[in-house]
């Protein structure tokens, strides 16, 4: 049989015999409402007749058919009929009066006029008929092959889509690809995922552009500065980049009012890793929390001085900076092992803080935040070269606004944008989730933009990376290059349940054996399947609402922004870039300890374990 299925007598069997089955199926309909049209017409003809004329004329009509074809007249002509007048009186005629009275003869025009428009009632009748018994048919068949929707996420195009959250009175003034948000919804996270080229910087400018147009602050992140470039206003808006020469001078102490925001500050600037032991981790921390905290009052506190304390100056003074407070037991004598283990850690992550300004702080986020009114913006930028460099300081920038953002009064008709368009840049926001939790009750708008699902659970790992994706009520993908983020994007979509038809063919020598068989099975599908996204074109994505109303697959009008600013003006880092040497006779340089930077001790023998911290 299998020889048969795919040899080529096989193939001209099948083909003929489905198609023979099918011709006749198709001649068996077309038969039947035929002869049912063919039985209406000659009953409605017959009908319209009948009702048209009366039953004297139908006696005259059918007198003089009968006369006219009688076989008597073969023979005589005139032959004698039997003939009713309208006074019931019964005569016997000649067949010839009968044949050629007027007005029979005008009775039968007239009668055979009314039969012809009795015929075109009836045709056109029947036609109607016809046509509603097709339609009719057509609509039964294609219910019969088409899939019935039982429950779960529905997917439709966009003006359906726009008339479903219209009739629902639930249409609010943002909108994405033309499809409006749910009212409210943008204080509950937007999450916009695709690759490269596909669509997601597209949806963040248009963002940006309607945000701007309400009179709403944001602070936007991207790395290649896009934003600035199309919406930076000189004078009113702030650039956020230490490498930027319009970057103003900002130091962590404008950001700390107690214990715990420099402790929430060090948990930011240096994350825990994955693997291996956090205890050099929790080390670095305290020093970290403790030394800033110490410095707060100092009259001449830089960040220049800071990362001096941090790094390069003795461990008996930095014992002494610390003393009293949890780090310092990490830098006590006869801890030099772990003491200098913990500074190579925190020599790793603070590094970034090179890069500042050093002088009197000219700006506040969270003062910035706290004042609560206006329509600046703050713009965070990095350079795809500066990136791997700013990573830490950015990332401890974005946990601060989210902590800030947290911490103003509840007020849920307040909007202030947090758009982040990779959020993988980033090292790991701790207070993030949180502000998706819990920021629409302050009025935070988050938007992140992301290419690789891979990359956010690298970060975060797998359980808060899942939480984050379902914190944001707005899902807009577009196509995606790896199977981890199209399974993602696919369940975030949900699944359906449907009455799937399936169709059957039987065929064989006898025509008893061929026929069509139909029958419908429950099954339950992903709203998209991941192959799907793979394939998707540019400019072309998925929007999920999170409401009772369809997805809907969008397509992104490409949208050119005149060029307002410049994206990055490079500073004068030989200027700006911190140099923490320091005369010979205050400090040591940190990773070549001699007996003087170590408690007045010999140090040779700890030499060999500075550079393992994580050991």
């Amino acid at each position: 049989m299998s020889l048969f299925r795919t040899s080529s007598i096989g193939n001209l069997t099948r083909g003929g015999q489905t198609t023979i089955h099918f011709s006749r199926m198709i001649w068996q309909v077309i038969r039947s409402f035929g002869l049912l049209g063919i039985a209406c017409f000659v009953v409605l003809t017959v009908a319209y007749t009948w009702h048209y004329t009366t039953e004297y004329d139908r006696y005259l009509v059918e007198k003089w058919t009968l006369t006219k074809f009688s076989p008597a007249l073969i023979w005589d002509a005139d032959t004698l009929v039997e003939f009713t007048k309208p006074s019931d009186a019964v005569i016997n005629t000649k067949a010839s009066k009968v044949l050629n009275n007027p007005y029979i003869l005008e009775t039968l025009d007239n009668t055979s006029h009314t039969a012809v428009r009795g015929m075109a009632f009836s045709l056109y009748v029947v036609c109607l008929l016809l046509l509603i018994a097709f339609i009719f048919v057509y609509r039964k068949g294609r219910a019969y092959g088409q899939e019935k929707f039982i429950r779960g996420s529905r997917l439709a195009d966009v003006a359906d889509l726009k008339n479903e959250l219209i009739k629902q009175k639930i249409a609010g003034a943002i909108h994405i690809a033309g499809v409006p948000l749910i009212n409210g919804a943008e204080t509950q996270g937007i999450l916009v995922a695709g690759a490269t080229g596909t669509g997601k910087s597209v949806i963040l400018r248009s963002l940006c552009k309607q945000i701007r147009a309400r009179g709403e602050r944001a602070i936007v992140y991207s790395t290649a500065g896009d934003f600035i470039r199309y919406f930076y206003r000189e004078g009113k808006d702030t650039v956020f980049n230490p490498m930027d020469i319009r970057s103003p001078i900002w130091d962590i102490w404008g950001e700390c009012r107690n214990a715990s925001d420099y402790d929430s500050l060090a948990n930011s600037l240096i994350p825990l890793p994955k693997t291996g032991d956090p205890f050099w981790i929790h080390g670095a921390r305290s020093i970290f929390s403790a030394v800033a905290m110490r410095m707060k009052n100092e009259p001449n506190r830089s960040t220049k001085r800071l990362l001096r304390n941090l790094l390069t100056i003795r461990l008996s003074e930095a014992a002494r900076l610390v003393e009293g407070t949890e780090a310092a037991a990490i830098i006590a004598e006869g801890a030099e092992k772990t003491a200098l283990s913990v500074r190579a850690t925190l020599a790793a992550y603070i590094r970034s803080l090179k890069f500042l300004k050093d002088g009197k702080a000219e700006f506040s986020i969270r003062k910035w935040i706290q004042k609560d009114m206006g329509d600046d913006w703050l713009f965070v930028s990095s350079r795809p070269d500066q990136k791997a460099s700013l990573r830490p300081l950015i990332t401890l920038w974005f946990d601060i606004i989210s902590t800030s953002i947290l911490s103003l009064p509840e007020d849920r008709n307040r909007r202030i944008w947090i758009i982040i368009d990779e959020l993988p840049s980033l090292n790991e926001v701790p207070s993030l989730i949180d502000t998706l939790q819990e920021g629409r009750k302050f009025g935070a708008c988050s938007v992140l933009g992301l290419q690789s699902y891979s990359q956010l659970q690298e970060i975060y790992g797998a359980r808060n990376a899942e939480t984050m994706a379902g914190q944001c009520r707005t899902w807009v993908v577009f196509r995606a290059n790896e199977p981890t983020t199209a399974e993602l994007m696919s369940a975030g979509f949900g699944k359906r349940e449907f009455m799937e038809a399936n169709e059957g063919i039987s065929y064989g020598v006898s025509d008893m054996r061929d026929g069509v068989t139909l029958n419908a099975n429950t099954v339950t599908k992903p709203l998209l399947l991941d192959a799907d996204l793979i394939h998707l074109p540019d400019l072309t994505g998925y929007i999920r609402l999170g409401a009772d109303v369809p997805a809907a697959k969008i397509t992104v009008p490409h949208e050119v922004f005149p060029e307002v600013a410049p994206s990055f003006v490079e500073a004068d880092m030989s200027v700006s870039s911190m140099d923490l040497s320091t005369p010979e006779d205050e400090v040591t340089p940190f990773m070549t300890p001699s007996r003087n930077s170590l408690y007045d001790e010999e140090t040779s023998d700890v030499e060999d374990d500075v550079l393992e911290p994580n050991r």
